[in-house]
């Protein structure tokens, strides 16, 4: 499981430091000079961490079949 949670949960992580860092100088641009710029509501928080617990219930779902696929008894040698 941390074979496949780990790598889901770091691109999650960078995929949303990357919105927030390419949103930043956009924001700065059209911005009204002056107002204050606000961070996303629990909304956002909230939807992100339900995609990523979606992804990993996905990856969690798999993991039997791939344990039935790849067990040794099952290795086919012709």
């Amino acid at each position: 499981m941390l074979e496949t949670a780990a790598p889901v949960v770091l691109a999650a992580l960078v995929a949303a430091a990357a919105g927030f860092g390419v949103a930043e100088p956009v924001i700065d641009q059209l911005a009204i000079k002056g107002a204050p710029t606000a961070l996303p509501g629990p909304a956002y928080f909230l939807t992100v961490g339900g995609g990523l617990l979606a992804a990993l219930l996905v990856i969690l779902a798999g993991l039997p079949l791939l344990r039935h696929v790849t067990a040794p008894d099952t290795a086919r040698f012709e």
